[in-house]
C-alpha cells in the first residue's frame, strides 16, 4: 500500500533514487526493502540513511528574491525512508483514531 501512494516525479532525497524505481522496482526489490524494515523493527535502530534528508530552500513566488522571508524550506528524505513512515503512519492512524480520540475530535486526525 505505501509503495502505491508513492507519486512519480517527486524530488529525491539523500539517496538520489527516485520515487519510480521503488515503486516499479518489482517483487525482488520490495522483499528485500520489507527485511530491512522487519530487521530495523526487530532492532529497534534505523540505518543513518534512513535518518538523514536533504533540506532545500524553495521560493515562494512572490516578493524580492533576494530577501530570506521569501523562501520556504522543504526537507527531502530518502525515498525509502518516505516508504517506511508511510507505512507506520498507515497502521498508526487507524489505531490512534479508533481507540483513543473522541468523534468530538476534528483536528488533527
Amino acid at each position: 500500500m505505501a509503495m502505491k501512494q508513492l507519486k512519480h516525479g517527486k524530488a529525491t532525497g539523500v539517496d538520489g533514487i527516485p520515487p519510480e524505481v521503488w515503486k516499479d522496482g518489482g517483487s525482488v526489490l520490495h522483499t528485500k526493502l520489507r527485511k530491512l524494515f522487519v530487521h530495523c523493527w526487530e532492532q529497534g535502530k534505523l540505518p543513518q540513511d534512513l535518518r538523514e534528508a536533504v533540506i532545500s530552500t524553495l521560493y515562494k513566488n512572490k516578493g524580492d528574491k533576494s530577501e530570506c522571508s521569501n523562501y520556504r524550506g522543504i526537507t527531502l528524505p530518502s525515498i525509502a525512508g518516505k516508504i517506511l513512515a508511510r507505512i507506520l503512519l498507515n497502521r498508526l492512524v487507524p489505531a490512534v483514531t479508533e481507540e483513543h480520540l473522541p468523534e468530538s475530535q476534528c483536528g488533527f486526525r
